[in-house]
């Protein structure tokens, strides 16, 4: 018996649609996606523990890029303030900027694992898989 994708929720509809409307490559890129925007998350939290608008200037620029690919356009904007603040030290506007374009990222990712979730959950019968899951891995 062949092992059947579970078809993530319709949402993200711009990626699915760029990914010629598969589900399984869909999910893919979904996880990818979730990670890619958690790590650099995590970047933009140590930007403004440490002061280092260089490292918010690098961070916002792949997370703003990665929302534009799958459609996510506001979150996307508020990374793209803080890539266009440059490099000098990070000021209490840029600090609420960043603060700004967190709660985005917080929200998307949530939106992301609710999605990723609900396609694990439909993956009941024996031999189910997630892309990226099973054969081998």
């Amino acid at each position: 018996m062949r092992a059947r994708t579970i078809a993530p929720p319709t949402a993200f509809a711009s990626l699915s649609k760029l990914l010629g409307e598969d589900p399984g490559r869909t999910m893919g890129v979904l996880l990818a996606f979730r990670q890619a925007i958690s790590d650099e998350l995590q970047l933009l939290d140590l930007a403004l523990k440490s002061g280092d608008r260089r490292l918010a200037h690098e961070a916002a620029h792949r997370a703003a890029m990665a929302c534009h690919l799958v459609g996510e356009k506001r979150a996307g904007r508020r990374l793209a303030v803080i890539e266009n603040a440059g490099t000098q030290a990070i000021d209490p506007v840029l600090t609420q900027q960043i603060v700004r374009a967190r709660a985005a990222l917080v929200e998307l990712i949530d939106r992301t694992s609710m999605l990723v979730e609900s396609g694990k959950s439909q993956a009941t019968e024996p031999g189910d898989t997630l892309p990226g899951e099973g054969h081998g891995k």
